[in-house]
């Protein structure tokens, strides 16, 4: 199930949430408000796996 879900600090989630924690949980998308993006792997609301940060000066990093 994807969802959308805005944090109290104004980041955006978009993908699956954990069944029991309501927690960003599987692979997805978190806009941050400085205009950072992002998309890869969630685990109960930690960034986890395989995963594309990028930042607004157009740097990209795609790691582990």
């Amino acid at each position: 199930m994807e969802v959308a879900l805005a944090s109290k600090e104004g980041a955006k989630w978009s993908g699956p949430l954990d069944k029991d924690s309501g927690l960003p949980h599987g692979k997805g998308k978190m806009e941050y408000q400085n205009g950072q993006v992002y998309e890869g792997e969630v685990e109960k609301g930690n960034r986890s796996g395989r995963g594309t940060n990028k930042w607004p000066n157009c740097q990209v990093y795609t790691g582990v």
